[in-house]
C-alpha cells in the first residue's frame, strides 16, 4: 500500500508499534514488527508510515502467509475476496494496474512455476481465493488487533480457521526428452 506523507511523527503511536518487537517470537505482534522491519516499512505513527487504519491489511498478509510482491498482493486480495464471498476481479485489476504504473508491489526475484511470464501464477491466485473461502471466521474486517498481538500466529490460524497453504508445485521440465533407448 502507498503510505501517505506525514508532517510530524506521532511518538506515542510509533512507540506502541516499535515495542511489539519485544514480544515473543511467533506472536502476531512480533511477526508484524518483523514484517515491517524486513521490508523497511515505517510503522504507523512514524514519518512516511502507513495510516493505522490500514495496518489490518498487513496483518492479513501475515495471517494468510502471502508476501508483498505482486503475486503476494494478488493472493492476499483473492484470499480476502474468497473469505467475503466477493468477486475479486476489480481489486485484482487495480493492483495489476498499479503495478504496471510503477506502484509499490515488490518485484519477484525469480519467476515462479506457472507464472507464464505474467509475474504471478494464476493458479496461485485461485488457490488463495479457495483458501479464503475455506477460512471459517472473517478476521479481515477487524480494525483493532491489539487484543491478540501477544497471541501465537499458529493459535490465530486455528481460532480463525485459516487452512494451511498448499505445498508449492514442482516445476516440470520443459526440455525435450529423448525417446530413443540404447541397445544392449
Amino acid at each position: 500500500l502507498i503510505a501517505l506523507p506525514k508532517a510530524r511523527e506521532n511518538h506515542e503511536l510509533a512507540w506502541r508499534y516499535r515495542k511489539i518487537g519485544l514480544l515473543p517470537e511467533g506472536t502476531l505482534g512480533r511477526e508484524l514488527w518483523r514484517y515491517y522491519r524486513e521490508r523497511q516499512f515505517a510503522f504507523a505513527g512514524e514519518l512516511g508510515g502507513v495510516p493505522e487504519a490500514l495496518v489490518h491489511h498487513d496483518i492479513t498478509h501475515i495471517l494468510a502467509g502471502y508476501d508483498t510482491d505482486l503475486e503476494g498482493e494478488l493472493q492476499t486480495l483473492a484470499f480476502v475476496a474468497g473469505l467475503r464471498g466477493e468477486d475479486p476481479t476489480s481489486a485484482l485489476f487495480l493492483v495489476l494496474l498499479q503495478n504496471a504504473a510503477g506502484g509499490k508491489a515488490r518485484p519477484k526475484a525469480e519467476p515462479t512455476p506457472g507464472d507464464m511470464g505474467l509475474g504471478f501464477a494464476p493458479e496461485k491466485i485461485l488457490a488463495a481465493r479457495d483458501r479464503g473461502r475455506a477460512t471459517t471466521e472473517d478476521f479481515t474486517r477487524r480494525r483493532d488487533f491489539w487484543d491478540v498481538m501477544d497471541r501465537p500466529v499458529a493459535e490465530l490460524h486455528q481460532r480463525f480457521g485459516i487452512p494451511p497453504r498448499p505445498p508449492p508445485r514442482r516445476r516440470c521440465s520443459t526440455s525435450p526428452r529423448s525417446t530413443s533407448r540404447a541397445r544392449p
